[in-house]
């Protein structure tokens, strides 16, 4: 519907400059799209590169981290305790090998810890393409504030709604059902199952059928040998680590899947609006204005229905402390008032900014937008957004809601 909107009042400006300037802006914007998507092709090239050079980095750094002896030390250093009870020799190799895997992923996520391997890792990545794809962004931002002749309210809404969604309540989520368990053990758990006993080794099958209480602590030392032999020998653990940074980058993916869609849009955009140039004067006169009142009708409903039944709000009024006595100041759209949030034991001040009207079609999408805003701005001279709730009056089809920000 924001497109929609969107689309709607760049054909609107469009329409109400001369001929001439159109074609003269169309050429530009068209130029300004092909510089777009060579940069965005040059930066998925260079995500690709780093995060294969990462993938290097780590799986040189696991390797000899596998072959360091103090390292190795700690991973065949085994107690009666720890051991496997003596059983079926097959039965005993299966659990031995779970066993080490475990220590295995428990000294690698220590390894890792210690050594900040995870961020340092996402750090580099995320530092190297954030200037790029923000750049595209801001290209994007550009070229369609051209459009709209710097009407940029509806291409903020726009571009915040598709970057980063407001919480929804649990019914309306997607659930992702993720089977891979490297996910959930962390680096440890990638390394670790990149290795394992084969039952049908003759190696496996002679160590483990002399495997008995008195021998159980050497044959473990010889099967943890083993088991870190066959990572580093086998194949799996480069693609493992691949598959295991592959997270990091999935949002900066999400990203560079979303500008084709972006230039894709804009394109046939300007396709449209060069075939509805002969038809501008009727266009200003009737359907614009009539079609952009239903497209705003139409997200207002949207956006209440949003509000009433989607939106999970982060605070319930018996969290907040306030009286009518406590006004700090009013304006045409809300009154401020001092309150008091609390949020488990701590007890905060805070300011209450407590809308003078019910929620109404015509004003909830910039309430949403404002709310939006100020969930993304952090800094030192600008106060603190903790988020919002609302208070409901009345029952049935005549319930009013009143929307407050902390």
């Amino acid at each position: 519907m924001k497109r929609s909107m969107y689309s709607l009042k760049v054909a609107k400006v469009m329409d109400a400059k001369s001929m001439e300037k159109n074609q003269e802006m169309i050429d530009d914007l068209q130029r300004r799209i092909e510089r777009l998507e060579v940069n965005s092709r040059h930066s998925v090239e260079e995500l690709h590169k780093g995060v294969a050079f990462e993938v290097d980095s780590l799986y040189r750094n696991i390797t000899t981290l596998l072959r360091d002896r103090e390292f190795v030390q700690k991973l065949v250093t085994w107690e009666a305790k720890d051991c496997p009870r003596p059983d079926d020799w097959k039965k005993t190799a299966r659990e031995a090998s779970e066993r080490i895997a475990s220590r295995i992923a428990l000294e690698v996520n220590l390894w890792e810890r210690n050594n900040n391997v995870n961020a340092n890792i996402k750090e580099k990545i995320v530092k190297k393409f954030k200037r790029d794809f923000e750049l595209m962004e801001d290209q994007i931002k550009a070229i369609e504030g051209a459009l709209l002749a710097g009407e940029t309210r509806v291409i903020t809404d726009l571009h915040k709604s598709m970057k980063k969604q407001l919480p929804v309540k649990q019914l309306f989520k997607k659930a992702k059902h993720n089977d891979d368990s490297d996910s959930v053990k962390g680096l440890g758990g990638t390394v670790s199952s990149a290795g394992g006993f084969n039952v049908g080794d003759k190696q496996i099958k002679r160590l483990f059928n002399g495997y008995k209480k008195d021998t159980a602590e050497q044959k473990m030392i010889e099967a943890t040998e083993i088991f870190i032999s066959d990572i580093l020998s086998g194949q799996y653990l480069r693609e493992k680590l691949e598959k295991y940074l592959g997270r990091f980058v999935k949002g900066i993916d999400n990203v560079v899947k979303m500008i084709p869609e972006f230039l894709k849009a804009d394109k046939q955009l300007i396709k449209t609006l060069q075939q509805q140039m002969r038809s501008a004067e009727d266009n200003l006169k009737d359907v614009y204005p009539e079609l952009i009142h239903l497209c705003q009708t139409l997200q207002g409903q949207l956006d209440l229905f949003f509000v009433y039944r989607i939106l999970e709000m982060d605070y319930r009024l018996r969290d907040l402390d306030w009286k009518k006595e406590d006004l700090i100041g009013t304006g045409s759209f809300a009154e401020v008032f001092k309150a008091k949030l609390h949020k488990g034991r701590d007890v905060i001040p805070v300011a209450l900014k407590v809308c003078r009207d019910s929620l109404k079609e015509s004003t909830v999408t910039d309430i949403l937008l404002e709310d939006r805003t100020l969930r993304e701005l952090e800094h030192e001279n600008i106060v603190r957004y903790y988020g919002s709730t609302c208070k409901q009056d009345g029952k049935g089809g005549s319930v009013k809601v009143t929307w407050i920000m902390i």
